[in-house]
Order: structure tokens, then C-alpha cells, then sequence
């Protein structure tokens, strides 16, 4: 069964903290299609905390983007992955402030961490992205990579 909803950011802290209290680190995906309202940083951090044992991570804009609307760093997206070890799929559409840097942080540090340490193996970034991290060892699949 799926459900959808319309989400605010604090909308969607409020329904984590309450899950994490009913069934701590059970949620293993999210999927996030956003409309009309947009992450932010407290969200991811939320999700974080609510999540740990999140497998997959997906945040698509599906209307027009609005850079006045988008509160959602890459830092943000960084520490969600630090903080979700378990995390195998991050997929992203139009989250423009992730920059090359950020996932080349991502990768960096799954690469240095210990053996098991991060289960990412996948980084999925649709959308608008001016950047390509395929000279990385670790690879990001990008729209030039498909």
C-alpha cells in the first residue's frame, strides 16, 4: 500500500518523531515526491535521527523549481549519508545546491571509511546537474552516465 501526501517540512518531522517512537529504525524506504513544498536541512536531519536503518533515499521535484523554495544543502544531503550507514540507493532529482564537492565528499568518505562501514552503492542524481564524478573510483550515475 503507498500513500501520499503533501508535506511540510514540519509536517513531516512531526509524523518521523512519532514513528521513531513507535517503531525506532524500521522505515528502510523513503521515497519523497515533492510538489508544491520543498526539504529542508532540519528534514534531512530528522530523517537521520528517525531513520538509521534507511536503505533507500529518493527526493524528486516533480513541478517547476524554485530556487526561493529550496532550502535543502548539499551539507544536508552529506550528513544524512554520514548518518544513514545502511543507506544502499540516494536517488535525487533537482536538488541543485548538491554540488560536485558534495558528492565527491559522499564518496570520499565511504571510500576511507572501514570495510562495512557505508552500504552506498548507489548515487542516482537526475534533473539538472552541470557536473559528472566519473573519474571517481567510486562511480556516481549521472544523465551522462546512463
Amino acid at each position: 500500500m503507498f500513500l501520499c501526501l503533501c508535506l511540510t517540512t514540519s509536517f513531516l518531522i512531526t509524523t518521523l518523531f512519532i514513528c521513531s517512537k513507535q517503531s525506532t529504525g524500521k522505515l528502510l524506504d523513503l521515497r519523497i515526491n515533492g510538489s508544491i513544498y520543498y526539504l529542508a536541512d532540519s528534514a534531512l536531519s530528522a530523517i537521520a535521527s528517525s531513520c538509521p536503518n534507511l536503505k533507500t533515499f529518493q527526493y524528486k521535484l516533480s513541478w517547476g523549481y524554485s530556487a526561493a523554495k529550496d532550502y535543502l544543502s548539499g551539507r544536508g544531503i552529506v550528513n544524512l549519508c554520514a548518518r544513514c550507514r545502511r543507506l544502499e540507493i540516494l536517488v535525487l532529482k533537482d536538488a541543485r545546491n548538491l554540488t560536485k564537492e558534495h558528492c565527491e565528499e559522499i564518496l570520499t568518505m565511504i571510500e576511507e571509511g572501514d570495510e562495512g562501514d557505508f552500504a552506498l552503492r548507489k548515487i542516482d542524481l537526475q534533473g539538472y546537474y552541470t557536473f559528472s564524478v566519473k573519474e571517481h573510483p567510486l562511480r556516481v550515475v549521472d544523465k551522462e552516465t546512463r
